[in-house]
């Protein structure tokens, strides 16, 4: 029988299933409705996913802006620190020749030496800014006069830009979770779509399908052994209540092993020793819907080879692809 579960999953939350694929199958969907949409009776569909592509297209892009704003912001932070680095840097000599005869003013600007600016990071620069204005200010007298302009200036120039770079941080953060949030709506709209759609079209596959490019979808590397999305791509059917072995070996310890379940039956899957051994009682159970990841640690023990998909239903076929890497 089918499990009823295929029903309830929303098929979009799918890490195989891109921006650009989903865009591309909202986009298609979308003017399939409306070359339907005779006496408007698809217009709160259309109205309800076009909302959602509008608001999910729309939180990316200016995720994407922001993020290139606070990239220019972090290389702007950047240059100023390799600017003090450099001032220092030439500051030092002038420094040294006017307190030779006094060692302990030269430790008030340089405690740990001249390599302690060299190697600063964003974690103790402000310290250190603020240490050389300090020390300056304190010995003006032996000093030349505005010798400490440009190391004041970049200070200030530090903390401006430092300031909008956190604030750019933040508003990129906020960005990736609206943009979290805008995606699972879509995805959920467009799972709705095809329910609504079933219920009207139920009996009749051909039309109710006419609404759905589901080719675009597709994961692009789909024969079996070949490279694809994750990692080495097979792909097969296993007959009810029979098992069949994806791979022998291929696989090391530390490979990640992702297991979609793209059929109606739940399907189990484990690591034997040897291909005709009993299914572990232990093995994972997969729903039909989005992939699962595994260690091979996870699926059998240590020194097993043989990968394994297992389907316990009594009468239907069951689907799977696995991608090793």
């Amino acid at each position: 029988m089918i499990n009823f579960i295929v029903f309830f999953k929303v098929h979009f939350d799918n890490k195989n299933i891109s921006d650009d694929k989903l865009k591309r199958y909202t986009q298609s969907h979308i003017e399939r409705l409306n070359a339907n949409n005779a006496g408007g009776k698809y217009t709160p569909m259309i109205t309800a996913t076009t909302t959602a592509y509008d608001d999910y297209y729309g939180a990316i892009s200016a995720e994407a802006t922001n993020e290139g704003i606070k990239q220019a912001a972090t290389m702007t932070v950047d240059a100023i620190i390799t600017e003090f680095k450099a001032e220092v840097s030439s500051m030092e000599g002038v420094i040294r020749r006017a307190f030779r005869a006094t060692p302990s003013k030269i430790e008030e600007f340089f405690p740990f030496g001249l390599s302690e600016y060299s190697n600063a990071t964003k974690s103790n620069i402000e310290m250190l800014m603020d240490r050389m204005v300090n020390a300056c200010a304190n010995n003006a007298g032996k000093l030349p006069v505005d010798f400490d302009a440009n190391v004041k200036a970049l200070r200030q120039s530090y903390n401006l830009q430092r300031s909008d770079q956190l604030l750019k941080i933040g508003t990129v953060a906020d960005d990736k979770a609206r943009a979290a949030t805008h995606r699972d709506t879509l995805e959920i709209q467009l799972s709705k779509n095809i329910l609504d759609l079933a219920k009207e079209y139920l009996g009749d596959p051909v039309n109710g399908l006419k609404f759905f490019d589901q080719s675009i979808l597709k994961t692009e590397a789909t024969k079996p052994g070949e490279p694809g999305e994750n990692g080495i791509i097979y792909t097969g059917q296993v007959a009810p209540e029979a098992k069949v072995t994806v791979v022998e070996g291929g696989f090391t310890a530390t490979s990640v092993i992702t297991v979609e379940n793209s059929g109606e039956s739940a399907l189990k899957v484990y690591i034997a020793a040897k291909a005709d051994d009993p299914v572990p009682e232990n093995a994972p159970e997969l729903q039909p819907g989005p992939e699962d990841e595994f260690t091979p640690a996870q699926l059998g023990a240590a020194g097993n080879t043989f990968l394994m998909i297992y389907n316990p239903d009594t009468d239907l076929d069951g689907d799977w692809v696995v991608g090793i890497k």
